[in-house]
């Protein structure tokens, strides 16, 4: 497992480069070995009443998938199994996942802030399992309003929204949130 982080601070501004590169070797069983790959990178502007920023991230991994019992809910012997569990690996998947969250904020006026942000996600796997690994895009945003009362009180109100359409299987979810 390595990483690094390269950054550049600037008073008005700043921008971050991570990469992460994890891998597993099994020098008897090769067929189990991988390498994951990981990004995240972000940059954000500031100035006197204004921010403006960007987060991202990619992800490229394997996802194993096992054999073990699932939970029994209904089971009134909490700790004991509800089933032989066979530890056996079923099958391996790859998980190709870009995520970006630009963003920004405003302050209208001493006591009253704004907020505005995009949510963008793509998740693929190379392989769909209906109901535990399957493709999906969602697409969201956020609007937030909050006002300074005393310098250690504010209130605000938060509305969420989000659509997630997956590749295979339901269709489309949407959400509306208030807070």
């Amino acid at each position: 497992d390595a990483g690094g982080q390269i950054r550049a601070e600037q008073p008005r501004s700043t921008w971050t480069f991570e990469p992460r590169i994890r891998s597993y070797a099994f020098p008897d069983e090769s067929q189990l070995d991988s390498t994951d790959y990981f990004l995240n990178v972000g940059g954000e502007r500031r100035n006197t009443r204004s921010t403006f920023g960007i987060l991202g991230e990619y992800w490229d991994q394997d996802i194993v998938q096992n054999q073990l019992p699932g939970a029994n809910i209904a089971n009134p012997d909490l700790g004991q199994s509800s089933g032989p569990d066979s530890g056996r690996i079923l099958g391996d998947n790859r998980q190709k996942l870009l995520r970006g969250r630009p963003y920004a904020q405003f302050q209208l006026n001493e006591r009253i802030n704004l907020g505005i942000e995009g949510r963008v996600e793509d998740v693929n796997f190379d392989r769909d399992i209906l109901n535990q690994q399957v493709s999906y895009q969602t697409v969201g945003g956020a609007l937030q309003l909050d006002r300074r009362f005393t310098p250690a009180s504010r209130f605000g109100l938060r509305v969420d929204v989000q659509s997630t359409e997956p590749d295979v299987g339901v269709g489309k979810a949407d959400l509306v949130g208030l807070q």
